[in-house]
């Protein structure tokens, strides 16, 4: 209990996450307590914190609820950086197709789904 509760920051938030932990999982707190020390080493404390946050909020208190929980989390972060930082496509990028001397450019299919949707123009 004590390695669990450094590992996820020694904090009274963790404290409470573990020993509501013990007091609804007591008869398998060793393999719940292995799931959070994989949590721990997988997931940095940012996420960890998340985790545990929506474990306090949602009064779920399981080790495969944690690791739910910082999947989502991680899952998230991710997305948001993703979609904050498009990546340029440079047109040496766009896959190309050689028909007789033309050369045809195939753009991305959303490309072709907007030009449906105003109509062709």
């Amino acid at each position: 209990m004590d390695e669990a509760k450094e590992a996820l920051g020694d904090t009274p938030l963790a404290e409470d996450f573990l020993n509501t932990l013990h007091k609804q999982k007591g008869r398998y707190i060793r393999d719940q307590l292995r799931i959070v020390m994989t949590i721990t080493k997988n997931y940095e404390p940012d996420i960890i914190r998340l985790a545990l946050l929506a474990c306090k909020e949602t009064k779920m208190a399981s080790a495969v609820d944690l690791r739910d929980f910082a999947d989502y989390a991680f899952k998230q972060v991710t997305l948001d950086d993703i979609l904050s930082n498009p990546p340029i496509r440079l047109m040496s990028d766009i896959p190309k197709t050689v028909i007789g001397d033309i050369k045809v450019i195939q753009r991305e299919p959303a490309t072709y789904m907007d030009f449906v949707k105003r109509g062709g123009n």
